[in-house]
């Protein structure tokens, strides 16, 4: 698991990821757009950055992962 973390967590740098949910908290479905994604890469991209502690969630939801909305961590914003 640890290497796939790794490789996510240099993908989701490469292509910005992180800066780009720096400026405003964002969802799977924005950040997919942006970097022309599917959605469940972004989720999957999205959820690795959380169980790393570079993104958190900002607001849960119970209708659908699309809707969770991510930020940056204290941390990684530094």
């Amino acid at each position: 698991m640890l290497y796939h973390d790794s490789v996510a967590f240099l993908l989701s740098n490469q292509l910005g990821i992180p800066p780009f949910i720096g400026g405003d908290s964002k969802t799977p479905t924005q950040v997919a757009k942006e970097f022309n994604l599917s959605i469940r890469a972004a989720s999957a991209l999205l959820v690795t950055l959380c169980r790393m502690e570079v993104v958190q969630v900002h607001s849960d939801s119970n209708e659908s992962v699309d809707d969770i909305v991510y930020e940056l961590t204290p941390s990684a914003s530094e």
